[in-house]
């Protein structure tokens, strides 16, 4: 009638009672895991770096369109010879060098700290040419 029995009987050490053959699993029996359990991890994802910071150190010589700061927000604010974009990233307008200024806080703003300023002021005429061609 039940083909397995005598494997029930012998794995759950009733012999001889009949339970085992009135349930699946008989009185007491634990039934074992074919596989290991796996579980389960809320970790192991992570976003890809964003490359913020500044790109043109001071005193460097810049070109036209070259990228200076890649900011969220303004941490640096634009000055002379400068173009702020969309997303903040600061741009030279203009062939010359790349310098770094500290501007005195407003009077409306919270910080009263000084704030850090990109400017991109010329080279001379005759270093203009040499550089740019």
């Amino acid at each position: 009638m039940f083909s397995g029995l005598g494997r029930l009987q012998s794995r759950v050490g009733v012999s001889g009672l009949g339970l085992a053959c009135l349930c699946p699993l008989g009185v007491g029996q634990v039934r074992w895991a074919t596989k290991a359990a796996a579980g389960t991890t809320k970790n192991g994802r992570d976003s890809k770096g964003r490359r913020h910071g500044l790109k043109k150190g001071n005193l460097e010589a810049v070109r036209p369109g070259m990228i200076l700061v890649r900011q969220n927000g303004t941490k640096w604010k634009p000055g002379e010879g400068v173009l702020l974009g969309r997303d903040y990233t600061i741009s030279a307008d203009i062939v010359g060098r790349v310098v770094f200024t500290k501007c005195p806080a407003n009077r409306w703003s919270r910080s009263k700290k000084p704030r850090s300023v990109v400017n991109v002021f010329p080279f001379p005429k005759k270093m203009e040419e040499v550089l740019v061609y």
